[in-house]
């Protein structure tokens, strides 16, 4: 009622809209994003056999063709996250014949590979500094930390980037924030490098790859 007598508040800097979950909206609040997003693109995804809604579904999305002009509605009848016998048993439930699973029901096996490499970012080291090893402590790396607890050993290769630090900010907010303008071109090309030992890594010896690449100083 508010948007009809006072307008609606328009974004019209955005221009790209993701609505996921699309069956738990009702009409009215597609309408009104229609009229906030005017100038936008629209990608909406639902189910609306999976609405939570307890007093309004939808037969069929395709009724929001009617707020967003030259839409056009897809409807996906293959999924991979279910087992054809878990879909066959659904589709009875919802008087569905439609929708069918692609995910094959026969045992393939499965194959750990026991000899593999971690990329991470690294402070202790400066930024751009790459450092390649062959085994190593968490050195403070909470990451780390939770992946050697995991496989529970200290013995798998690792590749770090170094990204510095700075004494006046706080390790968390250094981490998460925005490298420095003079340390970005460093950090990208350690990482430009970083991604070509981990393919060197599958072909070579990590002998080999840790002299091709290890930065000296």
């Amino acid at each position: 009622m508010k948007g009809l007598m006072e307008g609606f508040e328009y974004e019209r800097d955005i221009r790209q809209v993701v609505i996921d979950e699309a069956q738990d909206y009702s009409y009215l609040q597609y309408l009104i994003i229609s009229k906030i997003f005017r100038n936008s693109n629209f990608t909406i995804l639902g189910d609306v056999n999976q609405t939570i809604n307890p007093y309004y579904k939808y037969e069929s999305l395709d009724i929001l063709s009617e707020l967003f002009k030259q839409s056009k509605c897809i409807s996906l009848t293959k999924t991979y996250r279910s087992s054809p016998e878990i879909i066959e048993f659904t589709n009875k439930i919802l008087g569905l014949d439609h929708v069918c699973a692609i995910r094959k029901t026969e045992s393939v096996p499965l194959i750990h590979r026991t000899d593999s490499s971690m990329l991470y970012d690294d402070i202790s080291l400066p930024p751009g500094k790459l450092r390649l090893r062959k085994k190593g402590s968490a050195g403070g790396h909470n990451g780390m930390k939770s992946i050697i607890k995991l496989l529970g050993t200290e013995n798998f290769k690792r590749i770090r980037v170094g990204v510095g630090k700075d004494p006046n900010i706080d390790i968390i907010n250094y981490v998460l924030g925005k490298p420095k303008k003079e340390d970005l071109p460093k950090i990208e090309e350690a990482l430009t490098k970083a991604m070509k030992a981990s393919i060197d890594f599958v072909s070579l010896p990590f002998d080999k790859v840790m002299s091709m690449y290890n930065t000296k100083g």
